[in-house]
């Protein structure tokens, strides 16, 4: 059975914008010089492997933090051999200001324009269903949604619907909700934010617990994209 190339990659514990400013990009040690920002026909930064060829391609979707903040993760799937696209959808100039009515043509338009990218493996389309596992991965301790239920959710959906594929849900305990990042050490594990007036925004998780399923996370996600991405 066919897979398509082309793939999105939504993990439950999205980052929020205060996080995100506190935390060194994880693309650090990335190559930044195949990145560019693309501001039609969407708005976000797009980085491709070095070298030529065809690679697969991966989309970024940040959360409720708005902009294009997972543009600091692109490069990083980049040294890994993938087109990375991180897609503002709302919270930029030219977009809705406010998480309301947000079109879903803003992704359909980032979906065609990244496919007819030359060094793009696009050969399998249309994107009606989901050809391909689905990895699911939440952080028990999450404040801010209770993303395990939702990961779960989402299994029960797709074994319900006979999804073919080898479908994957992960929940890493003591984490919260942005533990991907806490990847460079103790101080880039953010458990709460501050969000003006004195208070603080909980966020979940300990310091121990982001960096323990950060460092159990990136190497599955990787896994799993060699694998649904050959």
């Amino acid at each position: 059975m066919k897979r398509t190339a082309l793939a999105a990659l939504a993990i439950a514990a999205a980052c929020i914008a205060p996080a995100l400013a506190q935390v060194p990009s994880p693309a650090a040690k990335a190559p930044l010089s195949n990145c560019s920002m693309v501001q039609q026909p969407f708005i976000g930064t797009i980085c491709a492997p070095p070298g030529s060829g065809k690679h697969p391609a991966i989309i970024l979707l940040g959360g409720s933090e708005g902009g294009n903040l997972m543009g600091k993760a692109a490069p990083m799937f980049a040294a890994h051999g993938y087109v990375a696209a991180s897609v503002a959808y709302f919270k930029e100039p030219g977009l809705p200001q406010d998480l309301v009515d947000i079109p879903v043509e803003t992704i359909g338009r980032a979906l065609a324009a990244i496919a007819a990218r030359p060094g793009v493996d696009a050969s399998f389309f249309p994107l009606e269903r989901i050809r391909g596992p689905v990895l699911c991965l939440s952080a028990a301790d999450d404040q801010l949604w209770d993303s395990p239920a939702y990961c779960n959710m989402a299994m029960a959906y797709l074994h319900a619907h006979h999804h073919p594929y080898a479908d994957r849900a992960i929940d890493y305990p003591d984490a919260g909700h942005t533990f991907l990042f806490a990847i460079h050490g103790p101080g880039s594990a953010v458990t709460s934010v501050p969000i003006g007036g004195g208070a603080t925004m909980a966020l979940g998780g300990t310091v121990d617990g982001d960096m323990h399923a950060a460092a159990q996370a990136w190497p599955t996600i990787w896994q799993f994209l060699a694998q649904a991405l050959p």
